[in-house]
């Protein structure tokens, strides 16, 4: 994604697929947060603090972004969205897998880290992990993982990746439908010889019903050695809504006969000389007061630190990582090539 004007081009191409949610792999972004682009597509990412090697990121449209409950980068290599839809929510996992070269250790780390991840979404949340994970799991083979429209032989990677699915019960939506193989493959060697089926999209078995379709996008101009993953699930997005600030009146604005008013009333309650359970007399002070007649009364006006009487847009967002938004020029500066396994809701 180092390119100029290669995330505008990507955001293009999402709305010529009209496509609402990609994910991204191998970004080479540093730091976490998010931005808004100029075509009003909301990026979301997790790199790693030094130097800028792997990353991850997701970008939304804004009728995804609305829906967006909130995020969590977890490390370079993983980054999890909860959406708000209908009838459960959605989380989706981005994550960019190592290579085939490197050491059992390196693999068993980012298998940990994404196990962790899957077991902190709420049961009911509908899972679907996707992303670059450099693996081969092969056609023909049939289990509860995986169906046999797969591409090519598997590998120890693939192995792994099988594991994985079936201890969470996932299934790998690439391998359900019958394609021809320029639809299967997603990545392409330097040399334009191998072609390998190395990302993919995992679906909560439960529900893969709602998968429609899967295929790649060869057309897709990403300008990448990988393919554009594409998949169709018919789910409903619910708008998220936002909390109403409280109403703060200005008592000291108010008119003396009001407060008359409600002193007569609360003394009428003090004089009784019968004894009432501390219940009953909350009970018969609201009355009063909701007896008094309406009145519109001065507001309080409250002002952030920032000085506008509207707090900011992400205070609201409770147990997930939303930051201010940062220059996409600033970040433009930071990229390099992006690789494209992606999903639609």
């Amino acid at each position: 994604m180092k390119e100029r004007g290669k995330l505008n081009t990507v955001c293009n191409e999402m709305d010529r697929y009209d496509m609402q949610f990609l994910g991204i792999a191998e970004t080479n972004w540093n730091g976490q947060g998010s931005f808004k682009t100029c075509t009003n597509h909301t990026v979301l990412f997790s790199g790693s603090e030094e130097g800028y090697s792997h990353g991850v990121a997701v970008i939304l449209t804004r009728e995804t972004n609305d829906a967006l409950i909130g995020y969590s980068p977890i490390s370079d290599r993983i980054i999890k969205v909860r959406i708000q839809a209908k009838p459960h929510n959605i989380t989706f996992i981005q994550c960019y897998a190592p290579t085939s070269l490197t050491s059992d250790k390196e693999i068993d780390s980012f298998y940990n880290s994404l196990q962790e991840t899957m077991d902190s979404i709420p049961n009911r949340d509908i899972k679907v992990v996707m992303g670059d994970f450099n693996a081969k799991v092969g056609q023909g083979l049939t289990n509860v993982a995986c169906s046999k429209f797969g591409l090519g032989k598997q590998n120890i990677r693939g192995e792994d990746l099988l594991k994985f699915c079936s201890s969470n019960n996932l299934t790998i939506a690439n391998t359900l439908f019958q394609k021809h193989p320029r639809h299967l493959y997603t990545w392409i060697s330097p040399d334009n010889r191998t072609r390998n089926q190395i990302d993919y999209i995992t679906f909560s078995q439960k529900w893969k019903s709602k998968i429609k379709n899967v295929r790649t996008r060869p057309g897709a101009d990403c300008k990448s050695d990988h393919q554009l993953l594409w998949v169709e699930i018919r789910f409903q997005l619910k708008k998220m809504e936002h909390p109403l600030p409280p109403i703060r009146l200005d008592y000291n604005a108010m008119g003396p006969a009001y407060r008359i008013t409600v002193e007569n009333k609360f003394e009428t309650l003090l004089q009784c000389e019968e004894e009432k359970s501390a219940e009953k007399l909350w009970n018969e002070g609201k009355k009063s007061l909701s007896a008094l007649p309406k009145r519109k009364f001065p507001r309080k006006k409250e002002e952030n630190v920032s000085g506008s009487q509207k707090g900011p847009y992400w205070q609201w967002r409770k147990g997930e990582n939303r930051k201010p938004e940062e220059s996409i020029t600033k970040l433009m500066k930071q990229t390099t090539d992006a690789k494209m396994p992606m999903s639609k809701g």
